[in-house]
């Protein structure tokens, strides 16, 4: 772009006047915006007139009583977070060159991943004290959509993101097990075929869970379907419901504590355990700040016996040609 063009991005009063307009239209009201940005509402109204000049196209036209987003002003919407995002990498990057790593890692964990992450950072906090973990363990759907709005440091997931170009890289290997409790009629049978499995009751995790998806997937490949019982949230609760014998259930390997072998066990089911692959992960388009990358070495050293491999830069319905820097390979190597 000419820069006689983008000197008009450069007016004074630019930033407070994408943040009053960023919250008008997410909030859908001035009146909303003004109350959560702390603003007077004629201070709004004359912020966002100066933004309309200043961009040349109207932003807002009026529907009836209602003020609607013009395309220009959706377009201007969608582009706030994209300046947001670079806003945040300068600030980031600034920090690094004064010396300051910062205290908080922000870490979102698919729960197939969270107990080895949950190891990892216990080992972590003892070579980092100062170092706050900000830790949100999600399943895939909302952390494919905290990737989208680039929310967090890093994160660690089994299933990777199909419409987000990422960089990932394979840290360690995790197995789904069908469990019962002890006693159950399914424990000395011998193999155990998916149409027996679908006539027991089940306890799942919930929509937007990878676990899930790949169960229904399992039984969709014999023509039958899982009898419900139960849908929760994490493994935790899956494991708390059989151990209580209300139902079968599938979880992590990992996730199955050294005292379950008393009250659980895992049953020879055909197509189980199910090997799924952990991987750190970040945007393609962002560099992962000091404190990921320290993580991320930290646990390379400690997962002894496993073979994590290379970064790789993984292009899912790209946006645009883009290529991963030689510096965002290297991070990971």
């Amino acid at each position: 772009m000419p820069a006689s063009r983008l000197r008009r991005y450069y007016r004074n009063g630019m930033m407070p006047q994408l943040a009053v307009f960023e919250a008008s239209v997410r909030l859908g009201s001035f009146t909303l915006a003004a109350r959560e940005l702390h603003l007077a509402q004629p201070t709004v109204s004359t912020l966002v007139r100066k933004l309309t000049d200043a961009i040349g196209q109207p932003l807002f036209e009026r529907n009836g009583t209602r003020m609607q987003v013009t395309a220009a002003g959706q377009a201007l919407y969608e582009s706030c977070e994209d300046i947001r995002r670079a806003l945040a990498r300068v600030d980031e990057r600034l920090a690094e060159l004064q010396g300051e790593q910062g205290t908080v890692l922000r870490l979102c964990v698919g729960t197939p991943a969270s107990d080895l992450v949950l190891r990892l950072l216990n080992g972590f906090a003892a070579q980092e004290p100062d170092v706050e973990v900000a830790l949100e363990v999600r399943n895939s759907a909302t952390i494919f959509q905290r990737i989208a709005a680039d929310e967090d440091d890093l994160y660690v997931v089994a299933t990777l993101p199909r419409d987000r170009e990422v960089v990932q890289q394979r840290i360690a290997s995790t197995s789904l097990v069908v469990v019962a409790r002890r006693g159950h009629a399914l424990e000395s049978g011998g193999p155990v075929t998916l149409d027996r499995l679908a006539r027991e009751p089940f306890l799942l995790r919930e929509r937007g869970s990878a676990t899930r998806e790949i169960v229904c997937d399992a039984f969709a490949s014999t023509d039958c379907k899982p009898r419900i019982r139960m849908e929760l949230s994490t493994n935790d609760a899956l494991l708390q419901a059989a151990r209580a014998g209300l139902g079968l259930a599938v979880v992590p390997q990992d996730a199955l504590d050294a005292d379950d072998g008393a009250t659980l066990v895992a049953l020879d089911v055909e197509g189980f355990p199910i090997e799924r692959s952990c991987h750190f992960v970040y945007p393609l388009e962002r560099q992962p700040s000091t404190l990921a990358r320290a993580f991320m070495d930290y646990a390379r050293d400690h997962l002894k016996g496993l073979e994590p491999g290379r970064a790789v830069a993984l292009r899912r319905a790209p946006r645009r040609p883009r290529s991963p820097s030689g510096e965002w390979s290297q991070a990971l190597r």
